[in-house]
This record gives structure tokens, sequence and C-alpha cells, in this order.
């Protein structure tokens, strides 16, 4: 998460999907056009707020030095799976 007055594309035009969260708000989805690939999210109910896909940074950042502090969603996670971040917080939803 970031401040949205802080974030900027620097390279091309993403595209967007809109779909409605678990809020009932409007949750706007920007990817790659060309490989598809997730970049970020802005949330109607979070509009101070920007929610970058890690894999989308660069210079190495996409592995955050490690240290993921929550997991969202996890209740839809495949039974298979485990968390995937020793210490990070487990959040069925976002938000909790």
């Amino acid at each position: 998460m970031v401040p949205r007055a802080s974030f900027r594309v620097t390279k091309g035009t993403p595209k967007a999907w809109d779909t409605v969260g678990d809020s009932g708000k409007l949750n706007r989805h920007f990817f790659c056009g060309r490989c598809g690939s997730g970049l970020y999210t802005e949330l109607e109910m979070m509009p101070d707020q920007t929610c970058v896909k890690a894999g989308a940074l660069d210079g190495g950042a996409a592995g955050l030095g490690g240290r993921v502090d929550v997991e969202f969603y996890t209740k839809d996670r495949v039974a298979y799976l485990g968390p995937c971040c020793e210490g990070a917080r487990q959040e069925s939803a976002f938000g909790g």
C-alpha cells in the first residue's frame, strides 16, 4: 500500500477492469495490456491508497526484502498450500 498521491506509472498506459469487492464498493484492477500482468489496484473504500502488486516493482524490489506483513483472503487458499510467509498475519478476507 502506498499513498495514491505519491504513486505514478513511469512507462506505458495500463489497462483496467472493474469489479465490486466484498465491501460492495468498486475495485479497479490495472494490468499490462501486452502481457496481462497485474500491476496495482485502486479501491473505492480506500481512496487515498494504491495497492501495488509486489511483482510489478522493478530494481529487485519485488522481494520486499523478504518481509511480508499480512496475507489476505486466506479463506480462498487451496488446501494443499499453507501460509506463504512465516510470521505474516493471516486474514480470511481484506480488512480481516
